[in-house]
């Protein structure tokens, strides 16, 4: 990037510090475009140096960045009110990250990969969310919960299903998302306890939680708040 021209007020204190402006570069890890000057992408952009009464930083970010299409699971996880935790989870079960125990079966960790919640098949990510009769009983008392009269899906369905019907700014499409989110880690959340603390709970106390949990996440934000009072019966 070349700054004497683009950032004079800034030449001076740098000289000053020893720095060598000819040409500074970003790092390789940091840029798509990263052997273009700064002036060359201004003038692709139409913008001229000293025209900074018309420089945006927004058109200027994705002239750097590069084009790329938009991920189909980013209002999931980018746009949710859910706790950070519930997305963390859900972000590596979008992804098949979780240290479910069929990956844990191919790394020779384990001896056995049955599922820790329901005993009847292989424990994977798919099997998770939401074709264990437990999690799918779950997640169908929470679609019932906020008015949805619909089956429940495999995950992989479920997430096109948000793209396509729960990706608006809406409160019910907010509330679908921090509703799915806090399923999936209390999904998670159970899977754990029954292996690692033998607890075990039922299908309508987890519902229950969720529902509370939600609840108290969503009181936090004004637009929100119609929607849960609405909602604030269960079943």
């Amino acid at each position: 990037m070349f700054l004497p021209s683009v950032y004079p007020q800034y030449a001076c204190a740098l000289k000053e510090k020893g720095a060598d402006i000819k040409v500074m570069m970003f790092p390789d890890d940091t840029r798509t475009r990263q052997d273009q000057p700064i002036e060359e992408i201004f003038e692709e952009t139409g913008i001229n140096g000293t025209q900074l009464d018309r420089f945006s930083i927004k058109f200027m970010y994705n002239k750097l960045r590069g084009d790329f299409a938009k991920v189909p699971w980013r209002k999931m996880i980018c746009n949710n009110q859910g706790a950070p935790k519930w997305i963390f989870i859900t972000y590596l079960a979008v992804h098949g990250k979780l240290y479910t125990r069929d990956r844990l079966l191919k790394w020779g960790i384990i001896d056995d990969a049955e599922c820790a919640m329901c005993g009847l098949e292989t424990e994977s990510t798919d099997h998770l969310c939401f074709k264990c009769p437990l999690s799918a009983g779950i997640w169908g008392q929470l679609l019932q919960w906020q008015g949805y009269s619909r089956p429940v899906l495999a995950w992989k369905d479920e997430q096109e299903w948000q793209r396509l019907y729960a990706n608006g700014k809406n409160s019910k499409d907010e509330m679908y998302r921090v509703t799915l989110t806090g399923c999936i880690y209390m999904l998670w959340h159970e899977r754990n306890c029954r292996i690692f603390q033998q607890k075990m709970r039922t299908v309508n106390v987890l519902t229950t939680m969720i529902i509370l949990k939600v609840i108290c996440r969503e009181t936090m934000k004004p637009k929100l708040t119609s929607r849960v009072m609405h909602l604030n019966t269960y079943l």
